[in-house]
């Protein structure tokens, strides 16, 4: 929702509409369409309605407004990834978007940005530290085993190159976490040297 909801609004901005009607449409659009998936799983015999689906499609439609008009929420960036699963690889899930044991959710923080004048010069402007999440074992009643993550990352909108192109091409680059350094916190301490 997160990603719809920043595409919708920056589309509306660069439209022409002004930038707090824009991000108001944007969330709102990205809202309606993702509760309507919502509501459809409800009525759906092995999904049933997530109430905690629906707080995230909240959250998501939300945090682009947010980022503009809170200085708080302004070095944060939701991001996403993947990796197949065990059961994806075997054939159960047709994409990876079906399958939540293959994807990891990130709140990638920019160093430079949180830290302001306290940040070291050493640290780039591009660099990133992001907190991700994942579950695996789903049983389809709820329950799984959650995953916690640390690692590195890259804010692509602050590496070289100007234009509209990149511009454009960089913001949706920002979307994915950098394959980077990470280590998983839970269930157990696990060192990756790159993880997606």
């Amino acid at each position: 929702t997160y990603v719809t909801s920043d595409m919708i609004s920056r589309s509306l901005h660069w439209s022409g509409i002004e930038p707090h009607e824009a991000y108001l449409y944007g969330g709102g659009l990205a809202l309606a369409f993702q509760l309507y998936v919502e509501v459809e799983d409800a009525f759906h015999p092995e999904l049933g309605f997530s109430v905690g689906d629906a707080a995230a499609d909240i959250a998501g439609a939300a945090f682009p407004a947010l980022k503009q008009h809170y200085p708080l929420f302004k070095p944060v960036t939701i991001k996403w990834s993947a990796i197949p699963s065990v059961r994806y690889n075997r054939g159960e899930y047709r994409t990876l978007l079906d399958d939540y044991e293959s994807q990891y959710y990130w709140l990638s923080v920019n160093i430079e940005d949180a830290l302001g004048d306290a940040c070291p010069t050493i640290i780039p402007s591009f660099l990133n530290l992001a907190v991700g999440y994942g579950v695996k074992n789903l049983d389809g009643q709820g329950n799984g085993t959650p995953e916690l993550y640390l690692s590195l990352d890259c804010d692509f909108t602050r590496l070289p190159g100007e234009g509209s192109f990149l511009s454009a091409l960089k913001h949706i680059l920002n979307y994915i976490h950098c394959p980077a350094p990470t280590v998983r916190l839970s269930p157990e301490i696990t060192f990756y040297g790159v993880r997606f």
